[in-house]
């Protein structure tokens, strides 16, 4: 039960940022632009993943770094997935108000506290033993798509076909979230996680919506 809550929440959650995405790619077109002009002074208007980090800052899922630039190369810590995540699931508000984690270096003081202490009680993200959780250190690909099927429920789909890695990258690819040839060792930039955490959001919503094919490209 507790599981099927959790997966509905999601799915909700979703469906409200498709919401969001439909508005966004309307108002796209609508300009002949694919990126809000001066946004982030760091993301050209013709890079591949601008939609998707415009429509998901329009969310409130993804920000800048406080200078006006969105550093699309940097690697995303497994503290920002997190936190990102948590966002997707509008579980913002709960996750800053629970600051405890069990994992010592993780202390309450730190930024994301309640990200990880939240995204760990739904199963989300996970520790390496020894009561380490390694909140700065990067996320792979594979990483970054497991997390993102555990928060959209297709976890068991993915044990299924295979668990972690290739299970979880199979299944998807088949959603659109990503290509069923992602490195397995590679850690993720800001910009394909944008684009990952796009892709997911619109396979749970179900999205259609005029400009999602361009970015997708799967649909």
């Amino acid at each position: 039960m507790k599981k099927l809550r959790t997966v509905t929440i999601f799915l909700l959650c979703s469906l409200l940022l498709c919401t969001t995405l439909s508005a966004h790619h309307h108002a796209v077109r609508a300009h002949h632009s694919g990126h809000h002009a001066g946004l982030f002074s760091d993301i050209p208007a013709g890079a591949g993943y601008c939609a998707a980090v415009d429509a998901l800052y329009d969310a409130g899922v993804i920000t800048g770094d406080g200078n006006g630039r969105f550093n699309p190369q940097n690697q995303v810590s497994r503290a920002e997935a997190a936190a990102i995540i948590c966002r997707m699931r509008g579980l913002d508000d709960t996750a800053k108000a629970y600051c405890e984690t069990s994992f010592a270096d993780v202390p309450s003081t730190h930024w994301a506290s309640g990200y990880i202490a939240t995204a760990c009680d739904l199963g989300i993200v996970n520790g390496y033993g020894g009561g380490k959780f390694g909140p700065d250190d990067p996320v792979s690909y594979p990483q970054m798509v497991k997390m993102l099927l555990c928060a959209a429920g297709h976890a068991d789909a993915a044990e299924q076909a295979g668990g972690f890695p290739q299970g979880y990258i199979s299944v998807a690819s088949d959603l659109g979230i990503c290509s069923a040839d992602l490195s397995y060792t590679q850690h993720c930039p800001r910009s394909d996680m944008a684009q990952m955490c796009y892709h997911t959001a619109l396979a749970a919503g179900n999205c259609y919506c005029a400009g999602c094919q361009r970015i997708c490209g799967v649909r």
